[in-house]
């Protein structure tokens, strides 16, 4: 079903709800104030017939009986009875109906009239009522009884007149309801029919927003910032493909070659040798640049699968330049720590301390590789924010600010990396380390000047 014949069929519903209780009080105290209205009238009516009986001299129950046969008042199914307080009956309107047929024991109403001073009862659509009637110390039971037919008969014409109105207001609200949710759906077909002019080609196309603060807005606003990311992810896909590919194809090249020129002719067991050393480096080569992928991989995966402790940045960052140093004895790495609180509890996070050290181990190589005296300033210290903040600061030519946004794309190499043996997958793996743990990095840097990486420890980031 279609969310618009569902708009109009809730609309439809809710709008017949609100009707059916509207309708259905109205024709509850229409009835209601019918019968109470004509309760009265009888009482009324049956007081006056008694008073014209008992009150004055000159009219006896004959003549009563020839005015009230002449009066054009009279209701249908009309029994006015007048009963003295022996409960014989002084008076009857009409003889050819008694009361003492109707109940199955009169003297039972009798009694409830004396105990209550009157009764109200309703047989078959006849309303009954009974009332006591005091004169000159004399105690009276007056019955009477008649057929609103003329209510009955309003009633039902009010409730078709309901019934009516009913079908015609649903009717109508059906209408708007249609034209209203079609005017409600419209700003959604319109987003439908642009994302269906999207094309893979053309995902730098964005939806259109009219109103910025409807859910509509909300929804193309988040659809384009999908449409960002997806976009940004084809863009690094498409760079790494592109990139891992170039990575891949000059080693294999180079082997071909090699193995090529080596086949055209016999040649000396030296230059065999020297051509399968040059072989080998190849081979050397792609399998470092297999091993970093997998290592890419495997630090890109959820942190389920590995084990997280409790451990001293601090410690952890001593370990790594400790081992580094051994690897690397012409390194110059210059530590200091700074700002640290009296509770050594605020250094200690919940890591894990191999991908850490890999993290730091890369950063490390990173800025001296690129230092132009092998050297590099690591600075430990807790920022005004409370944060644990490691720095690696190395003198150099820089980074254009243009590059930032791709550093740590896999296979991306800086314009003055030309030089420089490398994959440019060190800084991706560091980023896939700090984003399982939770953990932020920025960079800043001045052209011939210095490049600074920066990590962010926060104790509610993990």
């Amino acid at each position: 079903m279609q969310i618009r014949t569902r708009i109009t069929l809730y609309f439809i519903a809710l709008t017949a709800s609100l009707l059916l209780f509207s309708f259905f009080l109205i024709y509850s105290i229409s009835k209601k104030e019918r019968k109470s209205e004509f309760v009265e009238q009888l009482k009324n009516k049956s007081i006056t017939t008694a008073d014209l009986l008992l009150k004055i001299s000159d009219v006896d129950s004959l003549l009563l009986k020839v005015i009230d046969k002449n009066k054009k008042d009279v209701y249908d199914f009309e029994n006015i009875s007048i009963y003295d307080e022996n409960k014989n009956e002084i008076y009857t309107n009409n003889d050819k109906i008694h009361f003492e047929t109707i109940f199955k024991n009169i003297n039972t109403v009798f009694l409830q009239i004396k105990l209550n001073n009157e009764i109200n009862t309703e047989l078959k659509s006849t309303i009954i009522v009974g009332q006591n009637y005091r004169f000159k110390g004399n105690n009276y039971f007056l019955l009477a009884s008649a057929r609103d037919t003329t209510g009955i008969k309003n009633l039902k014409q009010l409730k078709g007149n309901l019934v009516y109105i009913f079908i015609c207001i649903l009717s109508f609200i059906g209408i708007i309801g249609w034209i209203f949710s079609r005017q409600i759906l419209k700003p959604i077909n319109t987003v439908i029919d642009q994302v269906n002019y999207l094309k893979l080609k053309k995902l730098n196309t964005r939806l259109t927003v009219k109103n910025q603060n409807d859910e509509i807005a909300k929804l193309t606003d988040a659809f384009n910032k999908m449409l960002d990311r997806v976009e940004k992810t084809i863009k690094l896909q498409n760079s790494f493909i592109s990139n891992a590919s170039h990575e891949i194809i000059n080693p294999l090249a180079s082997i071909t070659s090699q193995i090529e020129i080596a086949l055209l002719s016999d040649r000396s067991t030296d230059n065999y040798k020297k051509t399968l050393r040059l072989v080998l480096q190849d081979i050397n080569r792609l399998n470092q640049i297999s091993e970093q992928l997998i290592k890419l991989s495997k630090y890109s995966d959820s942190q389920e699968k590995i084990g997280f402790n409790n451990l001293r940045i601090d410690e952890l960052l001593w370990e790594t330049k400790n081992s580094y140093l051994i690897k690397n004895p012409d390194a110059k790495i210059q530590l200091s720590i700074g700002n640290i609180p009296d509770n050594e509890q605020s250094l200690v996070f919940k890591v894990n301390d191999v991908l850490l050290k890999t993290c730091f181990n890369n950063l490390l190589d990173n800025a001296i590789k690129f230092s132009t005296d092998k050297g590099v300033k690591l600075n430990l210290f807790v920022n005004d924010d409370f944060e644990i903040v490691i720095s690696f600061e190395n003198n150099g030519a820089g980074i254009d600010e243009n590059e930032f946004e791709n550093l740590f794309t896999p296979f991306f190499r800086s314009s003055n990396s030309k030089n420089i043996n490398g994959y440019g997958i060190g800084l991706a793996i560091v980023k896939s380390i700090l984003d399982l743990h939770q953990f932020e990095i920025t960079v800043e840097s001045i052209p011939n000047n210095k490049t600074v990486f920066t990590i962010y420890f926060k104790q509610s980031s993990f």
